[in-house]
């Protein structure tokens, strides 16, 4: 199966740690040349989403950039889809 998308690697990236999934994503964001981004936390408290959060927000900040840090709120429970 071929992807078009430019710069994008169908294969596996070895991410070994949350901190790694973190640091991809905003060097992926970095790469493509954005300075300004913002991170939606989901809010749930998880310690593996935080380690993510950080190691997304240090990645972008050491390289300049800023990051606007949103969390959603908790009140919808595990029912995400639900109005």
């Amino acid at each position: 199966m071929s992807n078009d998308n430019e710069g994008f690697s169908a294969e596996p990236l070895p991410l070994e740690s949350d901190h790694a999934i973190g640091e991809v994503a905003a060097k992926y964001l970095l790469q493509r040349g954005h300075k300004h981004v913002a991170y939606l936390s989901s809010g749930w408290g998880s310690w593996s989403f935080e380690i993510r959060s950080l190691a997304f927000c240090m990645t972008i900040q050491d390289a300049g950039g800023k990051v606007d840090l949103l969390e959603a709120g908790e009140s919808r429970g595990a029912d995400l889809w639900s109005s």
